[in-house]
């Protein structure tokens, strides 16, 4: 049978890492840029540029984040189905062998998460080539890295916990 703590503790970690990614896809201030010409600061969200001047705020799309908008949302999906799929598995399933493939979704989304938030900043600066004073990292962006921490920790669960169970399994066959 499955080692039930070991597997809350698994789920549990795969959980938090989904819900952070979902709060920081969800949340707008990804990057903030103060601009000296003009004393104007913009806000760039996963999805939108918004700009605070004077006189207001204007809020548009940004077609440029596309690639980064994709993998960002594949990341965080690709962690909900393997945290999904593993405990199922773990659930369900006696085949210790199929429990060994189990960490490889984690690592694919945290994977996706890392290389969309390495792309964004980059978009955001060649958005922003001149009159840039300061560029500020926003909570959406740490909720992201969180998110792609704990991606790779549920990896390692998963893979502690897929040994555990192929050991276990494999002990017990061998002792009968």
């Amino acid at each position: 049978m499955v080692n039930f703590k070991l597997l809350i503790i698994t789920a549990a970690i795969g959980l938090i890492s989904v819900i952070f990614g979902i709060i920081g896809l969800a949340t707008p201030k990804w990057i903030g840029v103060e601009v000296v010409a003009g004393g104007s600061n913009t806000v760039y969200g996963l999805f939108r540029e918004c700009t605070v001047v004077a006189t207001g705020t204007t809020c548009t799309n940004v077609p440029t984040f596309k690639t980064a908008q994709g993998l960002q949302i594949a990341g965080v999906v690709i962690i909900a189905i393997g945290v999904i799929s593993f405990t199922i598995l773990k659930l369900l399933s006696r085949n210790s062998h199929l429990h060994l493939i189990s960490p490889v979704l984690p690592i694919i989304g945290s994977i996706l998460i890392l290389i969309g938030f390495l792309l964004f900043p980059k978009y955001v600066i060649e958005l922003n080539t001149a009159n840039t004073r300061q560029v500020n990292i926003g909570y959406s962006m740490v909720l992201m890295v969180i998110a792609c921490i704990g991606g790779f920790l549920t990896a390692i669960y998963f893979a502690f916990t897929a040994g555990y169970s192929y050991c276990y399994n494999h002990s017990s066959y061998e002792l009968s």
